[in-house]
């Protein structure tokens, strides 16, 4: 008697939706994931679907998966719209420029993707001109930092004093960073500056900078005003560096060495979000062996 297909199949009682579809990009892009990291993400978009924040990305994407040279699974977006089901921005993958599948550990104390500080970027596909100015977070979560000064995490902009957004390393031993525009907000680190950062901005000279769900400052510099139209950023972020844009092509500048275990990129968050999106994040990377 021939074996039941149905016995094939793998086992996925539980699962989150989002993770399933997740797995299925994963191997519709050559990529595999095991179990374990599989329950990983499901317990993580069970978190953010139970804090009431899924709403808040418009990309998130977490560096996990297995490895292999072209690094598929881990270019592959957790999140990429507001929901599963409604407008999918971005790219399918993030878009790699250098990375090697030996600059990539899923689990441990080496756990994430690590940039170079030179040529080593990803793109989204996700461009500016998706988000209003004031109402915009972008996250990362800092494994190992850098070694340089304004080495950019994540980020888009125009120009130096023209509408963006940046989460950076202003010095590995003082000072993050979330710049818009002319203005940043600045968190002193005392030491290396590793955690999960969370950028917010949610008016004119209005936000907040978070480093594991509390609040660090939401002090602006600089005293410029901070636009809210960002229809002019039509290309896209970048990660390990931000966009400038550019013509014929893009140009990404202040290349970073982090290690990161994910970002996202989305609406602005209250000072409850952000700590449940912390706690979310915080299980994740827990249960990878690669938590700060």
């Amino acid at each position: 008697m021939p074996m039941n297909n149905r016995l094939l199949r793998p086992v996925a009682s539980g699962l989150h939706p989002e993770a399933a579809a997740w797995r299925s990009a994963v191997v519709a892009n050559g990529g595999s994931v095991s179990a374990t990291t599989l329950r990983a993400v499901g317990d993580f978009c069970k978190s953010i679907d139970a804090a009431g924040i899924r709403d808040r990305f418009y990309r998130l994407n977490l560096f996990c998966g297995n490895s292999d040279a072209s690094l598929n699974a881990v270019r592959t977006p957790l999140y990429r719209g507001q929901s599963r089901t409604g407008t999918q921005l971005g790219n399918a993958t993030d878009t790699s420029a250098n990375f090697v599948q030996g600059d990539y550990t899923e689990t441990g104390a080496s756990g994430g993707l690590a940039g170079n500080g030179s040529n080593k970027r990803l793109a989204t596909g996700l461009a500016g001109s998706n988000l209003n100015g004031h109402n915009i977070h972008l996250s990362a979560y800092e494994i190992a930092p850098t070694s340089g000064t304004f080495d950019a995490s994540i980020g888009v902009r125009t120009n130096f004093s023209a509408p963006g957004a940046t989460l950076w390393t202003v010095s590995p031993a003082t000072t993050f960073q979330f710049t818009l525009h002319n203005n940043s907000i600045q968190a002193a680190v005392g030491s290396s500056p590793t955690g999960h950062w969370i950028g917010v901005q949610t008016g004119n000279q209005t936000g907040a900078l978070y480093r594991n769900g509390t609040s660090q400052s939401t002090t602006y510099t600089g005293g410029a005003n901070t636009a809210s139209d960002y229809s002019t950023i039509t290309h896209d972020f970048g990660v390990f560096a931000h966009n400038d844009g550019g013509s014929p092509t893009n140009v990404f500048r202040d290349f970073s060495a982090t290690r990161l275990g994910g970002y996202s990129i989305g609406l602005a968050m209250t000072g409850t979000q952000a700590a449940a999106f912390y706690t979310a994040m915080q299980a994740f990377q827990t249960a990878l062996g690669r938590n700060i």
